[in-house]
């Protein structure tokens, strides 16, 4: 998978103070909220490529991320060659792509992903261990009405005001999406970035797995919603009327996300068929 030029002022990876892995050469840069690199190097002795995730934001939680990975019993949970506990961790390549890159270089539907998609969220909320409480995002609260009306949503206000009174909770992943799956020959080879998992709402964690994002060009239709559903509850239960409401919740804050007015009416859309 070929990754990004360097796009952002980064931590000189170099200077990391690596005890198991050294560095020989940056490939690239992949987009990230804290610093990744892409990378060649020696482990042991032995030549890899890997990612380095290095904590630069004040809310960065590696730690959390290098507990769930050491706990995590699946062959599509990276493999850990060299970590520090506040501040980075070393994983070794994966080979795969994401959904969007196959969709679009091949003749493959992405309705015949589903199934396997929502099957593997549902394997990691399926998970009994013990684990700290997902952190608190502005995604899970209700929108002002504020933002409603600027954007041209407020008619789902009735609608959001009747959030569930009860929350399934279980393992979730925090931000199981398609930018975070990697895939082979229709399998789920990894999943990444598991620095927000934690014991939370399994009904958010499928909303935020299966609406559409701006600039996506699948989980567009229902049809694939109830695929990757038959999925998930090929494996356990869920409650798809409280998916259906943290559906909405999560597209009322996306709607403002960069400055795609195609996007916007297409969340308006969905809005309008499916709130009111």
């Amino acid at each position: 998978m070929k990754q990004p030029e360097k796009w952002k002022e980064t931590v000189n990876p170099f200077e990391i103070p690596f005890q198991n892995f050294k560095l020989e050469q940056v490939l690239g840069y992949p987009h990230a909220r804290n610093d990744v690199f892409y990378c060649k190097g020696l482990c042991f002795g032995e030549q890899i490529f890997c990612f380095i995730k290095y904590a630069s934001k004040p809310d960065s939680d590696i730690a959390n991320e290098i507990c769930a990975i050491q706990k995590l019993d699946f062959p599509f949970v990276p493999q850990i060659v060299d970590c520090d506990q506040g501040k980075f961790i070393v994983t070794k390549e994966v080979v795969g792509e994401r959904l969007s890159y196959l969709l679009a270089n091949t003749n493959e539907q992405s309705i015949d992903y589903m199934f396997e998609y929502g099957k593997t969220l549902a394997q990691i909320h399926s998970v009994q261990m013990d684990h700290k409480k997902v952190e608190h995002r502005k995604f899970f609260d209700l929108p002002s009405l504020e933002h409603l009306q600027q954007w041209d949503i407020e008619f789902a206000k009735p609608f959001l005001d009747n959030k569930p009174t009860q929350v399934d909770e279980c393992f979730c992943h925090g931000d199981f999406h398609y930018a975070n799956i990697l895939w082979d020959e229709r399998k789920i080879c990894a999943v990444l970035d598991w620095e927000l998992c934690g014991i939370g709402n399994k009904e958010f964690d499928i909303a935020w797995a299966i609406i559409n994002r701006p600039g996506q060009e699948f989980l567009n239709t229902q049809e694939e919603v109830d695929e990757f559903l038959r999925g998930y509850q090929s494996v356990c239960h869920c409650d798809t009327i409280k998916v259906h409401y943290y559906m909405a919740l999560v597209y009322c804050h996306f709607i403002s996300v960069g400055n795609n007015t195609q996007y916007q009416q297409f969340v308006r859309n969905w809005l309008k068929a499916n709130v009111t």
